[in-house]
């Protein structure tokens, strides 16, 4: 065993000296092989447009490197906090989807089954669309140093982590693949429960300045979760959506909200009472008004589709608990992104 401990702690220092490029290089070239996979267009064209953005993260941090306003040091952060954790996640995406539709072929699985695998998969790919569009908008911005971006990467890797956790809490996730690049990228970069927790302290001192409540329904939430009793999927879940409602309603007040010109313009923005959607709250949130980026879009869409399919895991064939789990690590990985959006008002 230790042995094996320290081959892993050289492999980890090994990693951390070769070219960034290496690994993102070769998780890109494998996800480009599994597109040919893909068996409907929409995923398809989804998968497609994530790896597009992860070649223009490449090609700007090699672009950024050579006019020596990154350096190496932060280049490596970002490789391990970002780029690595993305490109595993799109990996195990095409891996999950190009399974599920050949034990769909086999009779092994129902329609019903893969579509809700369809369904988890293209949310799963525009909430990595989400993170690689605000990833290049801070990189991009030549006021942003390279330290910020990286302090701006643990969400992306809380969410990343997430969606990772819910793909292989899915039956038709091939265990039996085997990657040694996949595994070390994968062993390197997403978050251990020691990480997640970590980036779970930083969100409770936001989360505690803006109301005393927020912090305890998080931790009841996992406290449910871990303690295994009667129900405590449901529970667990439900916390959490309580978590989420009363953050809106603290950041977004409903008469400001009704304020917006989106709450004025949009039927989507009211629901069946004259009230504001969460949609709306979110939008209000973030300021879209005045932004009006499809970024805010998308983490809007990634945020309500979470929660929306806190009650997925009803569905077969998914592995209840780590789905669950992996659902609720995503949803506070959104948390900690609406946060940062709306970080200097709170």
């Amino acid at each position: 065993m230790k042995e094996i401990q320290e081959n892993k702690k050289g492999l980890k220092k090994e990693g951390a000296d070769l070219n960034f490029f290496k690994n993102s290089i070769t998780l890109n070239e494998m996800a480009s092989i599994l597109k040919a996979g893909m068996p409907n267009d929409i995923i398809s064209e989804g998968y497609r447009g994530v790896m597009d953005l992860q070649k223009n993260s490449l090609d700007l941090i090699n672009n950024l490197q050579n006019k020596s306003i990154l350096d190496s040091y932060q280049v490596n952060k970002i490789e391990s906090a970002f780029l690595s954790p993305v490109s595993g996640a799109i990996v195990d995406i095409g891996l999950n989807t190009i399974s599920g539709n050949r034990l769909l072929n086999e009779d092994v699985i129902k329609e019903s089954d893969f579509a809700v695998l369809q369904n988890l998969s293209s949310i799963s790919l525009d909430t990595i669309k989400d993170q690689q569009d605000l990833f290049l908008s801070n990189l991009g911005d030549s006021k942003i140093s390279g330290r910020s971006v990286i302090n701006s990467a643990p969400s992306a890797s809380m969410v990343m982590t997430g969606i990772d956790t819910m793909m292989r809490a899915i039956p038709t996730f091939p265990l039996d693949i085997n990657s040694p690049t996949l595994d070390l990228i994968r062993d390197q970069n997403f978050l251990t429960q020691k990480e997640i927790e970590k980036q779970e302290d930083g969100l409770d001192l936001i989360l505690g300045k803006l109301g005393s409540g927020l912090v305890e329904t998080r931790k009841g939430c996992w406290e449910t979760f871990y303690r295994k009793g009667p129900d405590y999927i449901r529970q667990s879940s439900s916390s959490m959506r309580g978590l989420v409602d009363t953050l809106l309603r603290i950041i977004a007040p409903k008469e400001m909200v009704k304020e917006t010109q989106y709450f004025k313009e949009s039927p989507e923005a009211r629901d069946m009472n004259g009230s504001p959607t969460r949609k709306a709250k979110i939008y209000y949130a973030v300021n879209y008004d005045i932004k009006r980026t499809e970024r805010l879009q998308r983490l809007a869409k990634g945020l309500l589709e979470s929660y929306a399919n806190l009650n997925a895991w009803d569905h077969e064939p998914i592995n209840n608990d780590e789905f669950a789990r992996g659902i609720l690590i995503t949803i506070e990985g959104y948390i900690i992104s609406l946060l940062s959006e709306k970080r200097e008002e709170v």
